[in-house]
């Protein structure tokens, strides 16, 4: 049996189970490839461990393995941007394709009341999945990020 768990700000996550969702995200990430500290950084603002607006994160498991997770997280934001954001989702290798991705996002939309956004690599061939799911183009998002080398 499928179970679905919940962390936010108010229900908490022991740091057992913590450790376990940062390995099981970083380890089969979907949407780009975050170090411990990203995962760790993405779950703890979820939770609210760190300073932040909170979010969520949802799991589904069956007999204790972990077979998807996904990290959103609040922006504090109304009109702007969108009110949450999806910053990481992990599906079990051994079940991508089977309808996992598509129930946690379902579940998301639900619990971030149908206002979320993600950011995607154009090139890495997810757009079409997520458009399939009803989400549309509206921004791009344009980042500079200083290498320390001169220009």
């Amino acid at each position: 049996m499928t179970k679905r768990i919940l962390y936010n700000p108010y229900t908490r996550i022991t740091h057992l189970e913590k450790l376990k969702l940062v390995r099981f995200l970083h380890e089969n990430a979907e949407n780009g490839h975050f170090s411990d500290d990203e995962v760790l950084e993405a779950v703890e603002c979820a939770v609210k461990e760190r300073p932040s607006f909170g979010g969520f994160i949802l799991a589904l498991q069956e007999n204790e393995e972990l077979l998807g997770a996904l990290v959103v997280t609040c922006t504090g934001m109304e009109s702007v941007a969108a009110r949450h954001r999806l910053m990481m989702l992990a599906i079990c290798k051994e079940h991508r394709n089977n309808g996992v991705a598509h129930n946690l996002i379902g579940q998301a939309i639900q619990q971030a009341g149908g206002d979320l956004a993600l950011n995607l690599d154009p090139d890495d061939g997810e757009t079409d999945y997520f458009e399939n799911l009803g989400f549309q183009k509206r921004f791009v998002e344009m980042r500079w990020h200083n290498t320390g080398k001169a220009a």
